[in-house]
């Protein structure tokens, strides 16, 4: 499967739905640094990664910066 699933979407609509539109860019910011991240220093050589356990860190960071504010 390539690119993103529907649960990303509906992970992704349920981030706007709580947060708002406005920080969407860096969730998606967020989990793509820190999916990359996981990528680069795997040692495995599977080739596919999920995709949601990042956004759903992403989101609980985004959402934990906002709380401080």
């Amino acid at each position: 499967m390539e690119g993103l699933g529907g649960g990303d979407a509906k992970l992704l609509a349920a981030a706007g739905a709580w947060l708002g539109w406005q920080p969407l860019p860096f969730v998606v910011l967020i989990a793509s640094a820190g999916t990359l991240a996981v990528v680069l220093l795997s040692r495995s050589k599977r080739r596919d990664i999920a995709f949601g356990p990042g956004l759903a860190l992403a989101f609980a960071l985004v959402w934990l910066a906002f709380l401080s504010t």
